[in-house]
C-alpha cells in the first residue's frame, strides 16, 4: 500500500512540475521580445554606457531581452562585416524579436536596414551618425530612433574656453583646426559632417584628414605641429600596423591593427605644442586627456523608451525620431597634470565628475 502511495505522490509531483514548466515556457514565450544589436564588442566603454541607459528603462520581468554584439570595430575586414551581418539577420529571422534596438551605424548598414517595412518587427536606431536616407529609414513605416549629433558650436566654444580664453593670451583664438580620423564607417561619416560644418565657419578653418595606417597617422600628427592650433581626433581603432600610403583599398581589406592605447600615448607624446581633444568618450578611456562625446546614456535611454512604447502597442511610425540633446565631457587628471599651461575651468571638471567621466 505504501509503495502505491509513494508512486502516486511521485506521479502527481511529476505532473505538477510539468504543468509548472509549461506555464513558465508559455509566459516566457509570450513576453514581447527585444533584441539589443550592437555594432561593437561588449567590452567597449561606449557600449557599456549605452547598455546602462537601456537597462535603466527595460524591466526584464516584462520583456524577453537578448544582446547581440557584432564586434565590427576590432574586425575591419569587409568580408567579416558582411558575414557577421548575415549571421545576425539569420538569428533575427529565427528568434523573431518584436523590436530591435540597433546601435551605431554598422548595425544599420549590415543588419537593420534589411528589415525596413517588415510588418512583424520594428527598428529603433541609436548612435546613428549617418543620415536616415543612408539606410532607407526616411520613408520606413517601422523605424524610429535617436540620431547621434554633437552640438558642434557648443563643443568648439567649450574647447576655446579651456585652451585659448584664459591661459594662452598670446594665442587666444582658434584659427586652424585639424580633424583626424581613421577609415571606418563612423570615421567616414564624421569626416563628412565636419567638412560640411567647416564650410559654415568664418572665424576658423577646419582641415579634415584620414589615415589608413599608424605610420600615416604619425606623419599627419607631426606635420600638424607646424601650422595647426588644435587637433581633434575621432576614430583610430582601424589604423593598420603596416604602411598603406593612404591606400583606401588596403584600408577596406583590413589587416592587423595597432592597440588603441599605443596610438593615444604616442599621439600625446608627440603633440606637445598643439592641444589634442577627443571627439569621442573612448579617447579619454584609452588614455587621452580631454574628450567630448554625445551622451551614450541618453542614446540608450531614449531608444529603450521608444522600444517600450512599441512593445506596449504603439507603432514606430507614430513615434517621431529625436536628435541627441546632451553631450558629455571627459577628462583624465594624470594626463592633465603633464600640461601645466592648461587650466580647465571648474565648471567642466564638475561636469566630468558628476557624470562619472572624471578619470583620476
Amino acid at each position: 500500500m505504501s509503495i502505491f502511495v509513494n508512486n502516486s505522490q511521485r506521479f502527481l509531483a511529476l505532473i505538477f512540475l510539468l504543468i509548472f514548466l509549461s506555464y513558465i515556457f508559455v509566459q516566457v514565450n509570450n513576453k514581447p521580445r527585444l533584441l539589443i544589436l550592437h555594432s561593437y564588442h561588449s567590452s567597449s566603454w561606449w557600449v557599456k554606457r549605452v547598455n546602462q541607459g537601456i537597462e535603466g528603462v527595460i524591466d526584464s520581468e516584462f520583456y524577453s531581452v537578448r544582446y547581440y554584439y557584432m564586434d565590427s570595430k576590432r574586425q575591419l575586414n569587409n568580408s567579416f562585416k558582411q558575414r557577421i551581418g548575415n549571421q545576425a539577420r539569420g538569428w533575427i529571422n529565427k528568434w523573431k524579436p518584436q523590436v530591435v534596438i540597433a546601435v551605431d551605424d554598422n548595425a544599420q548598414k549590415y543588419v537593420a536596414q534589411y528589415f525596413v517595412n517588415d510588418p512583424d518587427m520594428s527598428i529603433v536606431y541609436a548612435g546613428l551618425n549617418g543620415e536616415l536616407s543612408d539606410y532607407g529609414y526616411q520613408k520606413a513605416t517601422n523605424v524610429t530612433g535617436i540620431l547621434e549629433r554633437r552640438p558642434l558650436n557648443v563643443v568648439f566654444n567649450s574647447i576655446h574656453d579651456i585652451y585659448f580664453e584664459h591661459e594662452n593670451p598670446e594665442s587666444n583664438s582658434i584659427k586652424n583646426i585639424l580633424f583626424l580620423s581613421d577609415h571606418s564607417t563612423t570615421g567616414d561619416l564624421n569626416i563628412q559632417r565636419m567638412a560640411k560644418y567647416a564650410l559654415q565657419q568664418k572665424t576658423f578653418t577646419v582641415t579634415t584628414r584620414q589615415a589608413c595606417s599608424f605610420i600615416d597617422w604619425q606623419t599627419i600628427i607631426q606635420e600638424a605641429q607646424i601650422n595647426v592650433d588644435l587637433i581633434i581626433v575621432n576614430g583610430y581603432n582601424a589604423l593598420l600596423s603596416k604602411h598603406s600610403d593612404s591606400n583606401y583599398e588596403l584600408c577596406e581589406n583590413g589587416g592587423s591593427t595597432v592597440a588603441a592605447h599605443e596610438i593615444v600615448n604616442w599621439t600625446l607624446d608627440n603633440s606637445l605644442k598643439v592641444p589634442i581633444v577627443g571627439f569621442s568618450s573612448t579617447f579619454v578611456d584609452d588614455g587621452g586627456m580631454l574628450g567630448f562625446s554625445a551622451s551614450p546614456d541618453e542614446q540608450g535611454r531614449v531608444a529603450a523608451k521608444m522600444a517600450v512604447s512599441i512593445m506596449d502597442g504603439e507603432s514606430a511610425l507614430s513615434i517621431p525620431f529625436k536628435r541627441s540633446q546632451q553631450f558629455s565631457f571627459y577628462m583624465r587628471e594624470d594626463v592633465f597634470r603633464r600640461h601645466s599651461v592648461v587650466r580647465i575651468p571648474v565648471v567642466y571638471q564638475s561636469l566630468a565628475r558628476v557624470s562619472s567621466n572624471y578619470y583620476d
